[in-house]
């Protein structure tokens, strides 16, 4: 908390107080956390989830229970470092970490924390914890949910701080869901808000990215037995009228060049996103 002295100019009795321009006095000391937190300890934790995930829980109901354990251990251990606001200080670069994924925004005052629950099967269960700053040095957390939840941040441009977050779940072996969510703040609470929500088979949704000069988010998306239902009434093309680049990461895989794709965009209006 910062404190500041007000020295009282006083002006004695019949005494002409002094016109001139004050000199003007040394910033305030940089306020102090009550709190104390280090890199090493969320590489602790980040040890503790290699630990948990290098145990073999296919068809092991003792393992599947030490897992479990351990992944509330890895909750608690990570919300109590995150309930200190002096986290903001430290330099949490995410490439640092073996199992732990983070990201953050921009300026610092969401972060995500999310790890493999190592569930089995092929529904990768992951958990999520975010640290937000409703206020400036006032640090709180959300519960462990079962999403990884938002991996890149984007900054809207709106009156109040707004941001956009990208992520991806896997829920079967060829399954995968992407979102985008909307971040804001209510008062004291993180609030999310759906932007939109995509399903598809591993590899059919070939473009999902924001453009931050256009404030745009765009999607292409092959229709496949997973959002065939969803898409039922969307406009669709075929994928061999589009002239689109997939990039190196889909070397080896073209789309069928009659297969129906849905192309679709959201801009944000300085509140919320809207359909184009």
């Amino acid at each position: 908390m910062k404190i500041e002295n007000f020295l009282p100019l006083l002006c004695i009795a019949f005494v002409a107080c002094n016109s001139n321009p004050s000199t003007p006095t040394a910033d305030p000391p940089v306020a102090e956390y009550n709190c104390k937190v280090n890199k090493s300890q969320f590489m602790q934790v980040d040890s503790l989830v290699a630990t948990m995930q290098g145990i073999d829980a296919w068809g092991n109901d003792a393992a599947l229970d030490s897992i479990a354990d351990l992944n509330e251990e890895i909750a608690a251990q990570l919300q109590e470092l995150l309930s200190c606001a002096a986290v903001e200080t430290l330099d949490l670069n995410g490439d640092a970490f073996e199992r732990l994924y983070y990201a953050q925004t921009e300026d610092g005052r969401i972060r995500n924390f999310n790890w493999y629950a190592n569930n089995g099967g092929t529904w990768q269960e992951m958990r999520r914890i975010y640290q937000y700053y409703p206020q400036p040095k006032v640090a709180k957390t959300t519960g462990a949910d079962s999403y990884a939840g938002a991996t890149r941040f984007f900054t809207l441009k709106s009156e109040k701080p707004m941001y956009l977050g990208l992520g991806a779940d896997k829920t079967c072996s060829t399954c995968i869901i992407e979102y985008a969510t909307l971040f804001s703040f209510d008062a004291d609470t993180l609030r999310r808000d759906e932007v939109v929500t995509l399903e598809s088979r591993m590899g059919d949704l070939v473009e999902f990215e924001f453009d931050p000069a256009t404030q745009t988010l765009n999607y292409v998306m092959i229709v496949d037995d997973l959002n065939e239902k969803w898409t039922q009434n969307m406009p669709k093309q075929k994928w061999r009228d589009l002239d689109m680049d997939l990039g190196a990461e889909y070397e080896g895989y073209e789309p069928e060049a009659d297969a129906d794709v849905v192309v679709g965009a959201m801009a944000f209006d300085g509140k919320g996103f809207v359909k184009q």
